[in-house]
């Protein structure tokens, strides 16, 4: 192979090899071909104007590692608060009504024989009471008013738990979701406010259809009729009662509800169906034990309107036997004889006390004087046992069934 110096454009030497236009690339080595098999490789001039474009033939030198680092993942969402997620609002109305429907068709009983033993004159128990119910009315007097009861516990219990969700998760830790035992109680408040608008016309009807079946034997009338007879001032009787009763229940209720399921989850904060069941029923007990007082006076309240009270005056003294004369007309000569003299406690007091039973309570305040003055402190929480062995079953049952639907419809939204 011939070697032919020729004149670069800037003066200096330049190489071609037969014919080869251009030089080689610059410290490439060029394999011989042909002719100039055996001979070494050619090395182009450094110095000469070389197209470095054919470079890219061979092998590509390996990159060197990206020094940069990977931007760091996302941190994971926070866990939704109660009440997020599938759970809509719809979804929580909707899943309390059925919850709410299921535990009220199971414990009305003890709550027919609760209004029985806190609208008595005179102190009674639970196991009297019933006696008393079967023996006038039978079997159905143990379910009378449970349409009304049907009627508004859709409603009630809907907005009683989907507003108490509905609240936590707005008053969640935005970053953690969490709900502090404030935010817990504040929630609890804002359910209890919203549900009287539903709670308290239905336990008017339900109450007037106990107490007018209870006194007279009443035949119980539709709802309907009941309603237009009521009117809407009487349907609303004893709210004030009914929200001292409710907020304060719903705060205790909800606040030791979420505290009791957060000491029964597992590990992975995870709780299983009947430890829902066993906090609902833990709460539901404590909270209806001390809301029993304004229980009684909203039960009082509401008696007094919807069946005139079945506090009935105590009867007339009977008259004084004569002292002279003839036996007046009616009575036989020897009851004259025999008839006692009245006592002295059957005296002007005690008559003035059964004028004031008869007069209807005036509000909230009156209601609870005349009760102690009455009846002494204890009848503030007559009931206390039936309205506990009422209120925890019964949210212990809604809150089982409205967490499994929860569970259910999360489970295939997911899906």
């Amino acid at each position: 192979m011939s070697r032919v110096d020729t004149p670069s454009r800037e003066g200096g030497p330049s190489l071609a090899a037969d014919g080869v236009n251009g030089p080689p690339p610059t410290d490439v080595a060029v394999p011989p071909t042909g002719d100039a098999a055996g001979l070494p490789p050619i090395v182009a001039d450094a110095a000469s104007p070389i197209d470095t474009s054919a470079a890219s033939e061979g092998p590509a030198a390996p990159s060197a590692p990206d020094a940069t680092l990977d931007p760091p993942p996302p941190p994971p969402p926070a866990p939704a608060a109660s009440g997020g997620g599938a759970n809509t609002l719809v979804t929580n109305i909707l899943t309390g009504a059925v919850a709410g429907v299921v535990g009220q068709s199971t414990v009305f009983p003890m709550y027919v024989l609760k209004t029985a033993v806190q609208n008595a004159a005179r102190p009674t128990t639970i196991v009297a009471a019933a006696r008393k119910v079967l023996r006038k009315q039978g079997l159905r007097g143990l379910y009378r008013g449970l349409p009304p009861a049907l009627v508004g516990v859709a409603p009630e219990k809907a907005i009683k738990l989907s507003m108490n969700d509905f609240f936590r998760s707005r008053l969640a830790d935005p970053d953690t979701g969490t709900v502090s035992l404030a935010s817990s109680v504040l929630a609890g408040a804002g359910a209890g406010l919203c549900q009287v608008v539903a709670t308290c016309p239905m336990e008017m009807l339900m109450i007037t259809m106990m107490t007018r079946a209870a006194e007279d034997g009443r035949k119980p009338k539709s709802l309907t009729h009941l309603v237009r007879e009521l009117g809407l001032p009487g349907l609303y009787r004893g709210t004030l009662a009914t929200l001292a009763r409710d907020v304060p229940f719903s705060m205790v209720f909800f606040s030791m509800n979420a505290a009791v399921k957060e000491r029964l989850a597992d590990d992975n904060g995870s709780v299983s169906i009947g430890r829902v069941f066993l906090a609902g029923i833990t709460a539901g007990s404590t909270a209806a034990a001390l809301s029993t007082p304004m229980d009684v006076i909203k039960t009082r309240l509401q008696a007094d309107v919807g069946g005139g009270g079945s506090r009935p005056p105590p009867p007339p003294p009977p008259p004084p036997p004569p002292t002279g004369g003839a036996a007046p007309a009616g009575v036989p000569p020897t009851a004259t004889a025999t008839a006692p003299r009245p006592s002295p406690a059957a005296s002007s007091p005690s008559a003035a006390a059964a004028v004031a039973a008869r007069q209807p309570y005036r509000g909230i305040a009156d209601c609870m004087r005349r009760v102690v003055q009455e009846e002494g402190v204890r009848a503030l929480f007559k009931g206390v046992e039936a309205r506990v062995m009422i209120i925890s079953p019964l949210f212990g049952i809604t809150l089982l069934f409205y967490e499994a639907q929860r569970r259910l419809l999360a489970a295939k939204g997911s899906s």
